[in-house]
């Protein structure tokens, strides 16, 4: 079912790696590692809302800037895109 909502991979990738929403849209290319033997992604900067205007910043708390793995399927999701 979540294959035919428009968001729904966006959604299925959110859950599979624990990323928040701001996390997620604020990800870029370059903090996301595909080769090699462990992919992951680097969450280092977060995109937030402030007086209704985007902006990219880090994260809140030093715990939220971390490296996590991602699932066969989650890097496979990432190269597709």
């Amino acid at each position: 079912m979540w294959r035919r909502h428009p968001f729904g991979q966006i959604f299925l990738f959110i859950l599979q790696t624990g990323l928040r929403r701001g996390e997620a849209c604020g990800l870029r290319w370059a903090k996301v590692v595909l080769e090699g033997d462990h992919p992951h992604i680097v969450v280092e900067e977060s995109l937030v809302a402030i007086k209704g205007k985007l902006h990219v910043s880090p994260p809140k708390t030093t715990a939220g800037a971390r490296v996590l793995p991602l699932s066969e399927e989650s890097w496979k999701f990432l190269e597709e895109h």
